[in-house]
């Protein structure tokens, strides 16, 4: 007999987070994945299995509110308390960068220009509108893998919609421009970033390869390493209208004044909330924007 895939989905909410639920301080957890449930949006288990009912009118583990952030292993986390222990200051988030890579093909060119860009100009426009605060677009700018970083290291934060690809026994890429591809391997090479945020609006920014006792080879890993310690990345395509409107949430949440307080961690959660009930929404479409770093940080503290 076949198992429905939402009855596996809920055994593991049964058997991972529901026993853990009684611990005080469940409010905030980290989550360090194991082999495959690196795969594993968590916030998407649904906390009760009902058969036929639609994927919008489900209950899902991130409807308890329990703000939910992942990371690569017990060490990345302690480094990165760590690292906000030392520093006395935040450092002021000024100036975001919103860059573009190229397409491949005519078609995915075309879906660059016709809708990325017009995305990342939206949402340039809310950060704009808040006070000490200035953006720079970007649209395949960039020779080679040298000049972006050279010229994108000023900024505090960058948003980065590419076509990203995945394939097996290749490095995870993301495409700067018609002939460069940028790759983990190209990331390591470069110095330290010290991006107070990075969102990678990309393919599988999230995925690569599995390794034994180190979890995932992603791009969001490569970044992490190279001290950028506030990631939003994706574990699928980003191609539907959903995806927009959670990242269009996002930035809203963490920008308007009356939640100028409100971390990444938590905008992102609220935003992803509110999608997984839109009618004719999947869990792909909102689960796979996952969130790496501080669970309290904010746009500006």
């Amino acid at each position: 007999m076949r198992i429905p895939l939402f009855l596996w989905n809920s055994l593991i909410y049964n058997k991972i987070l529901k026993p853990l639920s009684i611990i005080p301080g469940f409010e905030r957890v980290y989550i360090i994945p194991d082999k495959e449930l690196w795969f594993v949006p968590f916030e998407s288990l649904v906390t009760k299995y009902t058969p036929n009912k639609p994927y919008h009118k489900l209950t899902y583990f991130i409807d308890q509110q329990t703000l939910v952030s992942y990371h690569f292993s017990i060490r990345a986390i302690s480094y990165l308390y760590n690292q906000i222990e030392r520093n006395d200051t935040i450092k002021e988030i000024n100036r975001v960068a919103f860059t573009a890579g190229t397409g491949r093909t005519e078609a995915e060119e075309s879906d660059i220009n016709s809708n990325l860009k017009k995305w990342m100009k939206k949402v340039s426009s809310v950060i704009d509108k808040k006070g000490g605060m200035t953006t720079k677009s970007l649209y395949d700018e960039f020779s080679d893998v040298n000049s972006f970083f050279a010229f994108i290291k000023a900024f505090d934060a960058v948003v980065f919609a590419a076509h990203g690809s995945f394939e097996e026994h290749e490095q995870p890429k993301l495409r700067l421009n018609s002939s460069q591809t940028l790759s983990r391997r190209d990331i390591k090479k470069v110095g330290q970033l010290n991006w107070e945020l990075l969102i990678l609006y990309t393919c599988f920014s999230g995925d690569g390869e599995l390794r034994n006792g180190e979890g995932l080879m992603t791009l969001c890993r490569a970044f992490f390493e190279r001290h950028v310690q506030n990631i939003v990345y994706s574990l699928y395509m980003v191609n539907s209208k959903y995806n927009k409107k959670v990242m269009n949430l996002f930035f809203k949440e963490i920008v308007e004044p009356k939640s100028s307080n409100v971390s990444f961690a938590r905008a992102l959660s609220a935003a992803k909330r509110k999608i997984a009930h839109a009618k004719g929404a999947v869990p792909s479409d909102w689960s796979g924007l996952l969130f790496i770093g501080d669970q309290n940080r904010s746009l500006f503290n």
